[in-house]
């Protein structure tokens, strides 16, 4: 047979539609899927174990620097302590996020359970903790400030105003001083101490919430986070005003002088942080975000605000320094809109890393030998009768705002929670008067139940309140297209198949 026969006998041959199977290939598929279904088992392990080499890396590198504060059986071993609380913030804040609620729940647990165990106490006179406190916090005002929507804000101005002066500084104080002058036994004056404490929302529960909804967009047409960012951080130092000007006549310490002083501070602080934001504002220009120059920015922001935080704390002046901080960020943050994007994100990413500090030691500020007590029940009477009213109070202010009721409702329960200046200055009253030697009848006594009541606050309004707003907010805000499709729908304008299906989705 010829060579031209067989190539016709070639031709000749069927051939087949269908690919021929390759053995090889499909064994190489399957064991593709079964090393990715590995890998999946294997993550969790492996970030489990980077953690805990990370933990004992950072251990040993400390414990290099600083000796005995590092060891757990040593009386200096304060450094120790922070370290664990640190530690334990992560790991239940996975936990807690893990059972559906926010992280800093279990970052608050962290806290409260390390103070239980017999380790050295961290030395508050060393600053340390407080340090670490403030500098996390002023993350959050840098990340609120240069995320406020100033258009919704002058838009929403008059309901700003409203929730700033009238739910927690007007209302709930003078709720609770009435009603602690019945159940506590107190004197008015003490009593709007207690109230100008728990008057105060906190900006370190309430911001990192607002902000999470704001990126999924929600709420983000009608302003309602910039509303409530603004609204708390002048809350905050209405709040610590009231508290300074009521224990001031208290103790007979204050004078015509000490309040001028109070406004120099506050009017100082506002000047400082509008001359140094239009500064760094105006030079140098910044024109692309992936710069070196950019970078040397982030790290201006964040010096210059972490000092203004702290140098506010260590002048005694705490309501001046978080509103140069956030004032500053406001401006800082309009400079270059694609570059304020990547500092936005590199500052969530630090927020990340020092938010366990923030809570973390903010539980370890509770003692739950304090909160154990047959008063403890009355003090929490006391909280919830001041929490029921400061939430109507919050509900009527926003009246007249362009919200819906299920906004207006939103805005009123996310206006609940306490927990920065609770920690701050709820202890005041006690040591000043345990410091000089305070003999005046039953001063000790309301100073320990004022006490009892900041750290009852935190303990309930911090979880529940983050827990309420990340809840609720999914619940009750809409997105920019939800928004138009109601407005379409008061209108009468018609709308089309697509638009009707997401508005029952919606529902």
């Amino acid at each position: 047979m010829t060579s031209s026969d067989d190539n016709e006998m070639e031709l000749q041959k069927p051939h087949s539609s269908e690919p021929p199977i390759d053995n090889n290939s499909e064994t190489s598929i399957h064991r593709g899927e079964f090393l990715q279904s590995e890998l999946c088992l294997k993550e969790p392990l492996w970030n489990l174990w980077s953690f805990l080499l990370l933990s004992v890396a950072t251990f040993c590198v400390l414990w290099s620097l600083t000796g005995d504060m590092m060891l757990p059986y040593k009386d200096a071993g304060y450094l120790f302590t922070i370290f664990l609380i640190y530690l334990a913030a992560v790991i239940l804040s996975k936990l807690a996020i893990l059972l559906k609620m926010p992280g800093l729940v279990g970052m608050l647990i962290a806290g409260i359970a390390v103070r239980q165990l017999p380790i050295p106490a961290i030395d508050n006179s060393s600053g340390i903790s407080s340090s670490l406190r403030n500098s996390a916090f002023a993350i959050i005002l840098i990340r609120a400030g240069m995320s406020l929507d100033l258009k919704s804000i002058f838009r929403l101005k008059k309901t700003v105003f409203l929730l700033t002066f009238v739910p927690g500084c007007t209302v709930e104080a003078s709720v609770v001083a009435v009603i602690s002058y019945f159940i506590l036994d107190f004197p008015l004056i003490w009593g709007f101490i207690l109230g100008f404490i728990l008057a105060a929302v906190s900006p370190a529960v309430v911001v990192p919430s607002l902000i999470a909804l704001q990126e999924r967009g929600l709420g983000v047409e009608q302003g309602i986070p910039s509303l409530i960012i603004a609204a708390a951080s002048l809350d905050d130092i209405c709040a610590i005003l009231g508290f300074s000007l009521a224990f001031d006549i208290c103790m007979a310490t204050g004078n015509a002088t000490s309040y001028i002083m109070l406004l120099v501070e506050l009017i100082g602080g506002v000047a400082l942080g509008v001359f140094l934001g239009l500064l760094i504002y105006i030079f140098p220009p910044l024109k692309s975000q992936n710069t070196i120059s950019s970078k040397k920015f982030f790290i201006t922001i964040l010096l210059i605000c972490v000092v203004f935080v702290l140098g506010a704390s260590r002048l005694d002046a705490r309501g001046a320094g978080p509103l140069s901080c956030l004032i500053f960020a406001v401006i800082v943050g309009r400079k270059n809109p694609a570059v304020s994007e990547v500092m936005e994100s590199w500052f969530k990413q630090l927020w990340q890393l020092l938010m366990p500090f923030l809570f973390g030691l903010i539980g370890y500020e509770v003692d739950l030998l304090v909160v154990m007590n047959i008063r403890a029940l009355l003090c929490v009477l006391v909280i919830t009768v001041g929490l029921i009213f400061r939430v109507a109070a919050s509900f009527l202010c926003t009246f007249g705002s362009n919200l819906n009721w299920r906004e207006m409702l939103f805005v009123a329960v996310a206006w609940s929670p306490k927990a920065t200046v609770q920690a701050a200055i709820g202890s005041v009253p006690l040591d000043y008067i345990k410091s000089h030697n305070v003999k005046t009848e039953n001063y000790e006594a309301y100073a320990s139940d004022v006490l009892t009541t900041a750290v009852l606050a935190i303990l309930l309004t911090a979880p529940l309140g983050a827990i309420a707003i990340q809840l609720l907010g999914r619940k009750l805000l809409r997105t920019g297209l939800q928004s138009q499709l109601d407005e379409k729908v008061e209108s009468g304008s018609p709308q089309t198949e697509n638009e009707k299906q997401i508005k029952q989705s919606e529902t």
